[in-house]
């Protein structure tokens, strides 16, 4: 099954922090979905150019 997982470093020692599956109706297709899973979350992240 296709999925995510997210991890950190910490000296010498990798563990896993947060992970999660992709179904049918998941709305994974937005950035901000995935950065809410990293440690410290999306805090404050914005693109750095606007394309509009």
């Amino acid at each position: 099954m296709p999925g995510v997982s997210v991890f950190r470093r910490e000296g010498d020692r990798i563990s896993r922090v947060a992970d999660t599956g992709f179904q049918p109706g998941d709305d994974f297709c937005a950035l901000w979905h995935l950065l809410e899973l990293l440690p410290g979350g999306a805090k404050g992240w914005s693109p750095r150019f606007n394309y509009a």
